[in-house]
């Protein structure tokens, strides 16, 4: 099993905070059901996402994270650790890129990346930090998952 949606382009996050707004970036210039190409700085200074922002504008993992990819109209999905598989991954890759947060220090620190391909053992990432990755799975499920994507 392999599945790939192309590379999306490589944003880089403005500061340490800003993940979330520069996967965002790089999925509104590959996704067209975002509306147009949305910055990091429109996306930091956005009135709705405000409430959901701490004082260097990261953004909280459990209210944030739903209310940004509702916002631009995607589903949203949570999974416990340890229950994605590279099937669930393909299923959602079929519809669209995946935005995907998860927990890096628990009740300290998240990160959000841009999924755009899957096989059997990687799931294939643009990371706003660190470049275009592949992860293994066991990686992958270490962190309950934040998931947004669109249906056809």
């Amino acid at each position: 099993m392999a599945y790939s949606r192309g590379v999306p382009p490589y944003v880089k996050q403005d500061n340490i905070e800003h993940c979330w707004a520069a996967a965002t970036e790089s999925l509104s210039r590959v996704e067209p059901r975002l509306g147009g190409v949305v910055t990091q700085n429109d996306l930091v200074n956005a009135p709705w996402i405000q409430p959901h922002l701490n004082a260097n504008q990261g953004l909280n993992m459990l209210e944030g994270f739903r209310t940004l990819t509702t916002h631009f109209g995607m589903h949203y999905q949570g999974l416990a650790a340890g229950v994605a598989t590279p099937a669930t991954f393909e299923a959602a890759l079929q519809r669209s890129f995946i935005i995907v947060g998860y927990v890096v220090i628990l009740g300290q620190a998240s990160h959000i990346v841009l999924a755009h391909g899957v096989s059997s053992t990687f799931l294939k990432i643009m990371d706003p930090y660190r470049g275009y990755l592949s992860v293994p799975f066991t990686t992958v499920n270490q962190s309950p998952l934040r998931l947004g994507f669109y249906y056809p």
